[in-house]
């Protein structure tokens, strides 16, 4: 039996994005297979709840889902995602979670605890103007695991990323963490290309797509720190104009461009990926704070340099606030500021 219901205050509002909004979902659930005794959460706008909850609610929908076993489906807004995910839970009916969330949503955290087995998150969205990615808050908790730190580890229980959708590591910055800072390991050679390639960022002005030319000395950097460390690299790192994807593989080092891995018009709607050690499913975004707190660790030995580029890049910030909001998703957590020694 399926079950359906919507959650939340609801403030209808019309318009066609509106009405896009709810279709699509409305068709994307219908691509999908569930397996049995699975809860499908559809994210939406707040305004869409009602008219999301009617569009599963008619004859059509209930008959073409009605062929799963104990599917529970539910219409909620991001802001009561985890009180609807804790209710869910404490029933102990379903072993499998779907969280599908609308194109016109661009930030999700969760807290799901050890009931659920196989816990899948995918982004619906298809038109161009909308936003890009979801991100999905690294510091969310799936049976006690923060989202940052379970492609480290083994777990019994599964998790899975649809395409566009990323981890967002705030403050923490993953396998970057373990690149050396001491630059008495490093010969004067690397040393000098380093500070060359930091010059070179210092030199960026800042108008246009400025982010696209921090690719190349960034990448240069870390591939001289990873070769310090004897780690393997490979490929390139994207870089947005709130920072930086990457791509993990814990079976070494590797980065690479989110581009390709995360299209979403070349992949159906079920190909979500399997996020465990040694698959280097997941792409990582990395705020521009936090990357630059890494540099000032990292390359300390030339913090004056690091410093002044951050400031040029924080005014940047600042001055296109209203633009950026949306794009660094600032009404979500805090990781903390940047420090800078004296």
């Amino acid at each position: 039996m399926t079950q359906l219901s919507g959650l939340g205050e609801v403030r209808p509002r019309n318009g066609s994005r509106l009405n896009w909004e709810i279709g699509s979902l409305a068709n994307y659930i219908r691509r999908l297979e569930f397996r049995p005794n699975t809860l499908v959460v559809l994210v939406c706008r707040h305004g869409a709840i009602e008219g999301m909850t009617d569009k599963i609610q008619d004859k059509g929908q209930v008959e073409a889902l009605s062929r799963f076993k104990n599917l529970s489906i539910k219409v909620t807004d991001k802001l009561r995602l985890t009180a609807v995910l804790s209710v869910a839970e404490k029933s102990e009916a379903y072993d499998n979670l779907v969280i599908i969330a609308s194109g016109f949503i661009s930030h999700l955290y969760f807290d799901i605890g050890s009931k659920v087995t196989d816990l899948r998150i995918y982004r619906c969205a298809t038109q161009p103007d909308l936003e890009e990615y979801l991100f999905v808050d690294g510091f969310s908790n799936f049976h006690g695991q923060p989202m940052l730190l379970w492609e480290g580890r083994h777990h019994e229980a599964q998790f899975w990323l649809g395409p566009g959708v990323v981890l967002d590591l705030g403050s923490h910055i993953g396998q970057l963490s373990i690149l050396p800072d001491d630059s008495s390991v490093m010969s004067d050679f690397d040393q000098e290309k380093i500070r060359s390639n930091i010059e070179k960022m210092d030199q960026v002005e800042m108008e246009g797509s400025w982010w696209d030319n921090f690719r190349a000395p960034i990448s240069a950097i870390v591939s001289i720190l990873a070769r310090v460390a004897k780690f393997a690299h490979a490929g390139y790192i994207k870089m947005t104009s709130g920072g930086m994807f990457v791509q993990y593989n814990f079976v070494g080092f590797a980065l690479f461009s989110a581009a390709a891995a995360v299209a979403v018009d070349t992949v159906s709607a079920g190909a979500a990926l399997l996020v465990a050690p040694g698959a280097a499913a997941a792409i990582y975004f990395i705020p521009w704070e936090s990357v630059f707190g890494w540099l000032n660790r990292v390359v300390s030995w030339l913090r004056t340099g690091i410093k002044k580029i951050w400031e040029k890049v924080k005014d940047w910030l600042a001055t296109f606030a209203s633009t950026v909001r949306e794009t660094l998703g600032l009404e979500g957590r805090s990781h903390g500021p940047v420090k800078f020694s004296a």
